[in-house]
């Protein structure tokens, strides 16, 4: 008959628990029913066996046979210069069968260790050459723990964090701990104690019971090891089951460490199954800090609910599969690294599937110098489509999460840092474009502030994103965060100008012979006549500085041109053979500000929300900041999508004048004219339009606006309507008040690309027609619908 066991002393909290959850089922399936078989239901560990609760019991109590767990390497191991050698000589001693194995294992210890006894700890290739010869003389259940405990290969030894550094942290040293409960426990006989069952039913059933023991249980259950605020009073003693300590150490045996040589490498890597290195985000255990100097490692111990046998277990546990797509491998795959990278894979089902949930762990540096296996949170697996643009930033995750290794990181990387570990995390727990958006903005602030550190540059590259699922995945339907994301999009995704990147206004790179962007030092960026515009948190300034900078830059660049014309026009003429008209009207045409593809530019209903202060300005320089790194498609879906909203744009029922006047001077002559046209082939009247104009942008306008003054915008004013007067493109509502808004923030507007659909809506406002329902005479009532 089959019983279901519900143990619920065995929860995943804290590993104790866990860890005891493992044993019960080795032990159980190795010594008493093969085919007993474990799950979890509840938080609470289930074992399905043929047993029932009293023969559970019977079995720990008389029949079963402790794994012989030893550390003959490690000074307080009972081994070396008879330190800690009496609970050793006491197992020497026992004459109970259950204790058979581990006299057996004793006597290969003492026969390896008597031509040389140890007179000190052995240490570097001494240990190595010990364990190795340990690993043969062993017998197989010795080998069990050798192997849960340490991979040796032949000139390096690997220690699996469980066990902290070989079986001992710091002055605790496990195995003398483990062979001291067992005397608690038993007499040498093998008869179990009198306080041994109602100890055992407390640690299986979670049952009261007096007479815990005040000694220590190391990192496994840090809350019954005492200490301050460990109790009612100011500081209370250990109480520790010493069950509890025994099946931690026999359910560490399942997690065996391993050698491997990864894809032909000559260097052989340490593997231990589901560990890997800690990461900060996604809990509130632990601080960036803490990844490069006080955590010794992160654990994923995994939950599942449909019952599994122990040959099934070991076979999963001993794979320790966890796997992200990576674009730095051939074959696309790598194994997680860290605790980001297990996030991820959790994400996009890279592991074995049946796993309900993962339990983290951190191995900390906590209470003086002793590590604890401090809780993280619980990871639930599931897959998640919106962390799949993680794949695109996997070279730059890895090499930003050694900023805590630096011998001294800057507060303020270790602060963005963490911002961007928890938008990971919640991201592959969660999904959701606006967790997308989240990691976006993470993303940039980190960018920006390696971007300011010349140190910090060194060991990060620039950020690059290529995926457009970036844009596909993020992108909000609720007004003002489409609005926010819309703007950052278009000023980040701006047209280069001339041989000068977009991206050189925001961050100091430069571009490489293989079109890579990497950092630039201060001599470069000066002898690339580049200055940085987005070195301020005020968006209005950094949009009104770029504006500067790229009239600037366009100004030289058109010199430039105008200089390699003018030879070619003399060299053709020399030849006797025909000029390039058109070439020479595209070259006098002035760039502006336009997005480098139409679905990126933005519209007039997400600039009525920044004119009316319904947007966040840091927020839409963060978007900018990370879209102008971005080098990849416009996503077809949303490019369509986009395209279709800008046909449907609805006249909006008001745009400034002023913001008009300044939107279509920044314009392109050629990108204006091809709106005026599209504009008189769907109306009656005619605008009024040239075959050819030029429209420079007078320089003091800038000046003029930045002050925000409203006497100065109306001398920005007039000359504007003057310069497009001498062009040949009289406005119709000169003279036209701006109700008020600061000039200062509708220039900072005007340098953000719009669409074709809102620059032909200005080109109606502008030149409108008498049919169309608006009164020229009226200064004071402009651009209504």
């Amino acid at each position: 008959m089959s019983h279901d066991l519900r143990l619920l002393g065995c929860r995943p909290v804290p590993m104790a628990g866990y860890l005891k959850a493992m044993a019960v089922l080795r032990l159980v399936a190795e010594q008493a029913d093969p085919a007993a078989r474990g799950y979890w239901h509840q938080d609470v560990f289930c074992l399905r066996t043929e047993l029932s609760p009293d023969d559970l019991v019977d079995f720990f109590l008389r029949a079963y046979r402790p794994t012989p767990i030893m550390a003959p390497w490690n000074g307080g191991g009972g081994f070396i210069r008879g330190k800690n050698s009496e609970p050793v000589d006491w197992l020497r001693n026992t004459s109970g069968e259950r204790f058979r194995p581990y006299r057996d294992a004793l006597r290969a210890v003492d026969r390896v260790l008597e031509g040389a006894p140890l007179t000190d700890k052995p240490k570097d290739e001494e240990k190595v050459a010990l364990l190795a010869r340990l690993r043969a003389e062993l017998p197989d259940e010795a080998v069990e723990w050798l192997d849960a405990v340490a991979a040796i290969t032949a000139d390096r030894l690997g220690f699996a964090p469980i066990y902290g550094t070989g079986g001992n942290d710091g002055n605790f040293e496990f195995t003398n701990n483990f062979m001291q409960r067992l005397q608690e426990l038993f007499s040498p006989d093998g008869a179990p104690t009198e306080a041994a069952l109602g100890l055992l039913r407390a640690s299986l059933f979670d049952e009261p019971v007096s007479g815990l023991l005040n000694v220590s249980i190391g990192q496994f259950q840090p809350g019954q090891n005492g200490g301050p605020n460990a109790g009612p009073g100011f500081e209370a003693g250990r109480r520790v089951n010493p069950w509890d300590f025994i099946f931690s150490l026999e359910g560490g045996i399942l997690f065996s460490a391993a050698a491997a040589r990864k894809f032909g490498r000559q260097h052989t890597d340490f593997t231990y199954p589901f560990t890997v290195r800690p990461a900060a985000g996604g809990q509130g255990a632990m601080s960036v800090s803490d990844e490069g100097k006080k955590a010794r490692a992160e654990m994923w111990l995994p939950l599942w609910h449909r019952p599994a046998s122990l040959a099934e277990l070991e076979q999963f546990l001993q794979e320790g599969r966890a796997q992200v797509r990576s674009r730095v491998t051939s074959v696309g795959w790598r194994p997680a690294q860290s605790g980001i990278d297990f996030a991820r894979a959790c994400a996009g089902l890279g592991i074995d599937r049946g796993i309900d949930s993962f339990q983290r762990y951190a191995f900390l540096e906590r209470y003086g110098r002793m590590y604890y296996a401090v809780p993280l949170s619980r990871f639930r697996v599931h897959r998640r489509p919106e962390a799949d643009v993680l794949d695109d930033l996997d070279r730059w995750l890895t090499q930003v999460q050694t900023l805590p290794s630096m011998e001294e990181p800057p507060l303020s990387a270790l602060s963005a840092l963490r911002r961007v570990e928890d938008a990971v995390f919640q991201l592959c727990q969660h999904g959701g474009p606006h967790r997308v958006r989240e990691l976006i903005v993470a993303v940039a602030q980190l960018d920006r502030v390696i971007a300011k550190r010349p140190a910090l540059q060194k060991r990060i590259p620039p950020l690059e994103l290529k995926s457009p699922a970036w844009i596909e995945r993020a992108w909000p339907q609720e007004p003002r965060e489409q609005a926010e994301f819309a703007l950052g999009l278009a000023i980040g995704a701006m047209q280069d100008v001339g041989d000068i990147s977009h991206r050189q206004y925001f961050a100091p790179v430069l571009t490489d012979k293989r079109k890579a962007w990497h950092w630039a030092s201060d001599e470069e960026m000066s002898s690339a006549r580049v200055q940085l515009a987005f070195d301020s948190p005020d968006l209005v300034r950094c949009l009104i500085t770029l504006a500067e900078r790229r009239l600037l830059d366009e100004e030289r660049a058109r010199r430039k041109n105008d200089e390699t014309e003018d030879t070619q026009q003399r060299k053709q003429h020399e030849g006797g053979g025909p000029g390039d008209a058109e070439g020479s009207e595209k070259r006098k045409s002035k760039v502006g500000f336009h997005s480098q593809h139409e679905c990126f530019a933005a519209r007039l209903d997400h600039l009525g929300r920044f004119w009316s202060g319904q947007t966040r300005d840091d927020r839409i320089l963060d978007y900018a900041w990370a879209f102008s790194a971005y080098r990849g498609d416009p996503p077809r879906a949303f490019a369509r999508e986009s395209a279709q909203a800008a046909r449907l744009e609805a006249a909006t029922a008001w745009v400034p004048y002023l913001y008009a006047l300044l939107r279509v001077t920044l314009t392109a002559e050629r990108n204006l004219r091809d709106a005026i046209q599209a504009v008189s082939l769907r109306r009656s009247g005619q605008p009024p339009t040239v075959e050819d104009f030029s429209l420079p942008v007078p320089r003091e306008i800038l000046a003029l606006l930045a002050a925000d003054r409203p006497p100065s915008a109306v001398r920005a004013r007039e000359v504007l309507e003057r310069r497009l007067l001498a062009s040949g493109l009289a406005p119709r509502h000169r003279g036209t008040e701006t109700f008020g808004l600061s000039p200062r923030r509708l220039l900072a507007s005007a340098v953000v690309p719009i669409s074709s659909t809102s620059l032909e809506i200005l080109v109606r406002r502008l030149w409108p027609i008498q049919d169309e329902g608006v009164d020229v005479t009226e200064k004071n009532i402009v651009f209504e619908s």
